[in-house]
């Protein structure tokens, strides 16, 4: 069985090519275009990675989930930011 992917973003253009490669790849890719539908599709399809728009509309990657970034952000800022979940 392939690797489920879910790709959550609202810009077209960024998520057709990055599904196209990774399907190529063999990867079994989903997609959402908003937080509440990838919250959905999250429970759904039970994803091994998410590929995360951190600006969603109807929530945001830091408020709402907790999630590793890979940034070549320098600030600190950039580097660590409390999601404000209790864990």
């Amino acid at each position: 069985m392939s690797s489920r992917i879910l790709i959550v973003e609202d810009e077209p253009s960024i998520v057709m090519p990055v599904q196209v490669e990774l399907q190529f790849e063999g990867f079994e890719v989903h997609t959402a275009s908003d937080g509440p539908s990838a919250l959905a599709a999250a429970r759904d399809i039970r994803p091994d990675v998410f590929l995360l728009d951190l600006m969603l509309t109807g929530m945001n990657g830091f408020d709402d989930l907790w999630i590793i970034i890979l940034t070549v952000g320098g600030q600190e800022a950039d580097r660590s930011r409390d999601s404000g979940l209790d864990g």
